[in-house]
């Protein structure tokens, strides 16, 4: 990462692990400074990321040789490396740019590699661990208990331990939920401390059903993501239904006075999504994926 200043940076390139860990350096100094020009060279190196070398479980980083990046669309199925700290770099920076910039696309990368590129990292049992995350496999490939580069199981167990922290946000005026699952956080909407509960089986099923409990009656905005993926979507407050249209950031604002123990439900239409790469992806020409 040291071929050009970050300034001047328009691609990520390099050890993909350490990559995802500069650019969360440079969100936290972004979020700190507003300086517009390291700005600008992330939000680059994001969009090059993304589009260009992120495999559909938000893996990065195709190749052993450098543990890292190549060049575009170079996404091999059977030798992807797509380090499991690399899942986690990559989640930990979508999580910085969304508290940054309030956009619900941050959080469908956050999503992606949280469910996909990093959970894959260990088993379900949780003593077994895949270093690298290829997307085939001859049967070859099988997780093991310890690698004598012991990164990735302290890594995904440290993200286990915090995956709390990614659920919600918080502004003066707005309480973001930012990620569905099973959970109850404890926030601070301008002066006014709001307990929230959510209650789902997701990512199973669709309905989730959130629970309010602010110190006092007060107004602000509760802003539920609406995921990428997700193509229609129904919401009530305490039973009555709401017209409820995600705006241009991805989210649904619901703004009014809430009082204790307002209950409102969402319902995310979960279709099972038959998915392509981009034609120059030439891995997976005349393949689908199912999500």
């Amino acid at each position: 990462q040291d071929h050009k200043p970050v300034r001047q940076q328009d691609a990520v390139v390099g050890h993909a692990v350490r990559a995802m860990y500069l650019f969360c350096a440079v969100a936290d100094l972004v979020a700190r400074t507003g300086d517009k020009d390291l700005e600008r060279a992330m939000d680059l190196v994001w969009e090059d990321a993304v589009n260009r070398k992120m495999y559909i479980t938000a893996g990065v980083g195709p190749s052993a040789h450098n543990e890292g990046f190549t060049v575009p669309y170079d996404l091999p199925n059977d030798t992807a490396y797509a380090e499991t700290c690399a899942a986690i770099g990559f989640a930990l920076w979508g999580q910085r740019l969304l508290a940054l910039k309030g956009d619900a696309s941050y959080g469908d990368i956050v999503e992606r590699a949280l469910y996909n590129g990093a959970l894959s990292g260990i088993s379900l049992s949780g003593d077994r661990f895949f270093y690298v995350n290829p997307l085939e496999s001859h049967g070859n490939h099988e997780r093991t208990p310890w690698f004598s580069c012991a990164c990735c199981p302290p890594n995904i167990l440290r993200v286990l331990a915090s995956i709390g922290g990614h659920f919600y946000g918080e502004s003066e005026d707005a309480l973001w939920v930012n990620l569905y699952g099973q959970s109850r956080a404890s926030a601070q909407v301008g002066n006014t401390p709001v307990t929230v509960r959510q209650a789902t089986r997701y990512p199973w099923e669709g309905d989730v059903t959130l629970t309010l409990e602010p110190g006092a009656p007060t107004t602000f905005s509760l802003r539920l993501r609406k995921p990428g993926w997700c193509e229609t979507l129904t919401c009530a407050v305490n039973g009555e239904p709401l017209e409820a249209e995600a705006g241009e950031d991805g989210y649904v604002d619901i703004r009014r006075l809430w009082s204790p123990g307002d209950r409102v439900t969402l319902s995310l239409s979960m279709p099972v999504r038959k998915m392509v790469a981009h034609p120059a992806v030439e891995a997976t020409r005349g393949r689908v994926a199912l999500t």
